[in-house]
């Protein structure tokens, strides 16, 4: 089952004041800035039915709190009555009472112009009750990178379901990343969520908020309108191929049952020779010299843990190094499985690359006796 979603968001209108630099932001002038989001008010309007509410997740406001003050809300027509809100590091997420019925439109008044009417989507998490769901956010990579990937975590670690956010690429259409899911082999549920939104400040100087309030966002978005009922989600990017076995011989998925999330770092792996385009299948090579990876995490969501606010790399404000799984997984960080918007990304580590002979194995064994044999 293919399924296509879209999010309800709302950006501010020609000549309303746009979002303040975060509070740490020292160089309002930096190239890197190009990308921040100063327009975007909302990513969209969830209606919750078990909850009776309406979830909204907006990217942080700083000034731009005024515009979305749930007193000046109104669903279908009527004010809006604030259950909660939490501001978390790069979002905010807004509770309204709902009742029974389904809700249809959220209207916020805009400054200088009409009203926004935001059509208020219900949460959709029945297909993916009770499956292993590999998520990821990505533009323009290529789609046999994706199928490889899928291809992988299937026979790997059990995946059985994917859904993954298409940040506006132009160098496939979504029929296209969707055709390209459907021709993997184990994966029943699907579905590719439309997300052309500004990704953020690439490249901020390090200590400075960087405004990337949109990956961290649909992580937790993403969780609350499709992913709640999964048994396990796992969260890498196209270029991580996730490795191991618990002590019981359980997948990455199994490791999420103890504490409802388990963390394991990443490991990068290069080619072994010039190909062109490359392929996770070539990455067999290692540097003795390269630092690991930041972690990356399975999760529960109905365990207390699976709940919280969830970031890139782990839980918000949860050392890494608890609930770690370091001693039974790892990632393969593929370091060509890239389109470069990374500065840096290519470049050829400066100590000699030797065989990873345990990753050259398990990559044959999946894809085929040599990177060759990975192509169709």
């Amino acid at each position: 089952m293919s399924i296509a979603r879209i999010l309800s968001s709302l950006q501010l209108p020609d000549g309303a004041p746009d979002r303040d630099l975060p509070p740490r932001a020292t160089e309002p002038d930096h190239p890197a800035w190009a990308g921040y989001d100063r327009r975007t008010l909302l990513y969209d309007a969830i209606w919750m039915p078990e909850e009776r509410i309406v979830r909204l997740y907006l990217p942080r406001s700083f000034n731009l709190s005024a515009l979305v003050d749930p007193a000046r809300l109104a669903i279908d027509g009527t004010p809006a009555r604030l259950r909660r809100r939490s501001t978390h590091r790069r979002f905010e997420r807004i509770d309204l009472a709902a009742g029974t019925g389904r809700p249809g439109i959220l209207t916020v008044p805009l400054p200088d112009a009409p009203p926004a009417e935001i059509t208020i989507n219900e949460a959709a998490t029945a297909p993916f009750a009770g499956r292993n769901v590999i998520y990821t956010l990505m533009r323009n990579e290529r789609l046999d990178w994706v199928r490889d990937w899928l291809r992988f975590h299937h026979e790997v670690q059990g995946a059985d379901a994917v859904l993954i956010a298409d940040n506006g690429s132009d160098r496939h259409s979504l029929s296209d990343l969707r055709a390209a899911i459907g021709s993997v082999p184990g994966y029943p549920v699907a579905a590719v969520l439309d997300a052309p939104l500004p990704w953020g400040s690439r490249g901020a100087s390090p200590g400075v908020e960087d405004g990337k309030f949109l990956q961290t966002t649909l992580l937790n978005l993403v969780r609350d309108r499709f992913l709640s009922q999964a048994r396990a989600v796992l969260n890498v990017d196209i270029d991580e191929l996730v490795t191991g076995r618990t002590a019981q011989g359980g997948t990455v998925f199994d490791a999420a049952r103890r504490w409802g999330y388990a963390t394991f770092p990443g490991d990068w792996r290069f080619t072994a020779a010039d190909r062109d385009p490359p392929r996770h299948a070539d990455h067999v090579m290692m540097s003795p010299g390269t630092r690991r990876c930041a972690t990356k995490y399975v999760f529960r969501p109905q365990s207390w843990l699976g709940r919280r606010c969830l970031s890139v790399h782990s839980i918000e404000r949860l050392n890494r190094k608890l609930f770690s799984a370091a001693g039974q997984f790892r990632f393969l960080h593929c370091r060509s499985i890239t389109t470069a918007w990374k500065p840096g990304r290519l470049q050829t580590p400066a100590d000699a690359l030797r065989p990873d002979e345990e990753a050259r194995g398990l990559l044959s064994r999946v894809f085929g006796d040599g990177p060759e044999e990975a192509r169709p």
